[in-house]
């Protein structure tokens, strides 16, 4: 009895020991499932030219033939798009929100009136200061000016200014004045559109129009 218990012990270590053996380790790539083409290597998907992510799952936007657009960066084959563009390959132009002005160069203006008068009585230069217009509805306008303008200077800036267009596709006109103790007399200006679609975000736009020309800085929320 006892020789019988102890074969019949030693026959099922041994069968044990048998089926031990022929146990492998699982399967890595049995819980990986690649996408798109991809096979799976020791438990990573090696993705096929043109996708990438965990399981392939992404198909790439940009590589060395297909550059991101207006300054983006491909990474991984994903572009980075900058803050004013957006899409696979950062092409699609965004709206912004709001377009507003922070800064007016007054660059040129006429010595004299259409009429070959001074512009001021005493025959100096005029005082001016810019004005921002929708037609004839004045949408702002500088509270400082420059005395006795010299129509010869460089330029002559305003800074600081707060001021976000109403309508930003639409015309408008600025315009530079002369104030005077009686009253303000617009001298002339030029028609632009602060925002125009396709044209992207331009920080400044030089406007001129005959005799007169001007730098407006922008800004934009996106």
């Amino acid at each position: 009895m006892k020789k019988t218990l102890f074969f019949f012990s030693l026959i099922t270590s041994l069968l044990f020991i048998s089926i031990s053996c022929h146990q492998s380790d699982p399967d890595p790539c049995d819980s990986r499932y690649c996408l798109n083409g991809g096979s799976c290597i020791e438990g990573e998907c090696d993705c096929p030219t043109g996708y990438y992510g965990v399981n392939c799952q992404n198909e790439m936007a940009c590589d060395p033939d297909t550059p991101c657009e207006n300054g983006g960066a491909c990474y991984n084959g994903s572009c980075n798009c900058p803050p004013e563009y957006e899409g696979p390959l950062c092409s699609t132009e965004k709206t912004p929100q709001y377009v507003g002005v922070s800064r007016i160069e007054i660059v040129k203006f006429p010595p004299f009136k259409p009429n070959g008068d001074s512009w001021d009585m005493n025959g100096n230069g005029p005082d001016i200061f810019p004005a921002l217009f929708k037609g004839e509805k004045i949408e702002w306008a500088s509270k400082e000016e420059y005395e006795d303008a010299d129509h010869q200077s460089n330029y002559y800036r305003f800074d600081n200014i707060k001021h976000v267009f109403s309508s930003p596709g639409e015309k408008h006109q600025l315009y530079i004045y002369d104030r005077e103790a009686s009253g303000s007399e617009r001298m002339g200006g030029v028609e632009f559109i602060p925002f125009v679609k396709g044209e992207g975000f331009p920080k400044n736009k030089r406007l001129s129009s005959g005799k007169y020309e001007f730098v407006i800085y922008f800004t934009y929320i996106l």
